[in-house]
């Protein structure tokens, strides 16, 4: 692209693209069908795989091929809490695990069955993201920086699908919850209290209502509550002293007093 064409992207495409977006979020239109689809969640607190394993992923996947099919959706939900303390005094094997479960096992999972949705020109890959994936938190640089990785590697693998020769519909989807009563929120004594601008304590049956709800609308971002998505704006635009004022009133999970 040249200086002349960046120049001929004009504000009022913005702002057309902008209206479509809107009225797609309250009138999002009928959801896309799931026969015939096969589908593979990630994670779930137990299970046979270890996802940050490269080669049990890959024997995992064979398998899944030969005695189901190619996976056509994609649920990448595994996810490691780490070290909950300051990021230089985390241990570094935790550090490790927490990059190998919430950034690599992505690449293991996607690189086995990516490549068959781009050849039927269609599929979905959801991955399960965080508002860590945005937001920086006093305790969490390494859980965080695994989100912000995460949400990154899926952006650029988005843009380089839009960018192939060959037109696709493979969609991707992320999903940013913020507090959802699980085990691994219960283990870092998050104080939902402080953390109210963000919609407070979800239960995992909504959370997973509101996934599958936008998974079936191929929304590219989903927020757990909606009121995420106002806080994401919100950050991008925040000053700094602002922020470290919302941080402080956040705390630090699992590390407070």
């Amino acid at each position: 692209m040249t200086n002349k064409d960046c120049m001929n992207v004009k504000p009022s495409y913005s702002i057309y693209i902008s209206c479509i977006n809107i009225g797609k979020y309250f009138q999002p239109g009928s959801p896309k069908s799931l026969k015939n689809e096969i589908i593979l969640v990630t994670g779930g607190g137990n299970g046979i795989v270890d996802v940050s394993d490269r080669k049990q992923v890959s024997h995992a996947a064979e398998q899944i091929r030969k005695q189901i099919g190619h996976v056509t959706i994609l649920f990448n939900n595994a996810g490691y809490g780490g070290d909950i303390n300051y990021g230089w005094k985390q241990d570094p094997q935790l550090i490790e695990k927490t990059f190998d479960v919430n950034v690599l096992s992505h690449f293991w999972t996607i690189q086995e069955f990516l490549p068959h949705m781009i050849d039927i020109g269609r599929g979905h890959v959801v991955g399960t993201c965080s508002i860590l994936g945005f937001l920086y938190a006093s305790g969490g640089s390494a859980y965080a920086g695994s989100k912000f990785a995460m949400r990154g590697t899926l952006h650029s693998i988005k843009e380089e699908l839009r960018r192939l020769p060959k037109k696709n519909d493979v969609q991707i989807s992320m999903v940013y919850p913020s507090l959802i009563s699980t085990d691994m929120i219960a283990s870092i004594d998050v104080r939902p209290k402080r953390w109210f601008f963000l919609g407070g304590m979800t239960s995992p049956r909504a959370a997973a209502k509101q996934i599958v709800r936008g998974v079936l609308h191929n929304k590219q971002h989903i927020y757990i509550p909606e009121s995420v998505r106002i806080f994401q704006f919100l950050i991008g635009i925040m000053p700094d002293e602002v922020y470290a004022k919302l941080s402080d009133l956040m705390g630090s999970p699992g590390m407070d007093n």
